[in-house]
């Protein structure tokens, strides 16, 4: 599990104050959404589902470390993670290389953008019809323990990762929560030794 992820963003300031408004609108309604499901996979299934919506994506799965790989937990619009084995490894992947560079990956990249190596979310975009793709790492405790990963046909703007960047740091770390709670003593205590 990568630590102290540094994720390069605009500051706040750089952000207009109607789109600050409306982006911590979301977040507060993203957390509802996350705090009005007792289980992990269904408040995680109810985030991802409304993000979707929200930014117009094609489909958002969120996923966490566990016993050292992050597992895919829930993809948006109730899709069923077994029917789609080959995509599910391909999100995971994803996800991991976000974790592992500790930073939002944009895939395809950005004019004007730090190079990111993005193989995983060039595989993944193969695998989705070439859609366009954001992972972003989910911090808690100062370290990246899952990510969100973002898929639509037209391109990332910079409110948009934004806008993920948020719903990962303010409402990841509660679906993070649910996650660890949800596992079985004993995986608990492996996790905590590990």
């Amino acid at each position: 599990v990568a630590e102290n992820p540094q994720v390069t963003t605009r500051s706040p300031e750089a952000v207009p104050g109607a789109a600050r408004k409306s982006r911590s609108a979301v977040v507060l309604g993203l957390q509802a959404r996350a705090l009005g499901q007792d289980r992990y996979r269904a408040s995680a299934t109810a985030v991802v589902t409304e993000l979707a919506r929200l930014l117009r994506c094609e489909r958002v799965s969120i996923g966490f470390h566990h016993h050292g790989r992050t597992r895919v937990g829930a993809i948006s619009n109730g899709a069923d993670i077994r029917s789609q084995q080959n995509v599910v490894r391909a999100i995971g992947a994803a996800m991991d290389e976000a974790i592992d560079q500790r930073c939002i990956i944009v895939h395809p990249l950005p004019r004007n953008s730090s190079p990111s190596v993005s193989l995983a979310h060039a595989g993944l975009s193969k695998v989705n019809g070439d859609l366009s793709i954001c992972t972003v790492p989910i911090v808690s405790r100062g370290r990246a323990h899952g990510a969100i990963v973002l898929e639509r046909r037209e391109g990332f703007d910079a409110q948009a990762v934004e806008t993920a960047k948020d719903a990962a740091g303010f409402v990841g770390p509660v679906l993070e929560l649910k996650f660890r709670l949800d596992q079985s003593v004993g995986g608990r205590i492996v996790e905590a030794v590990a």
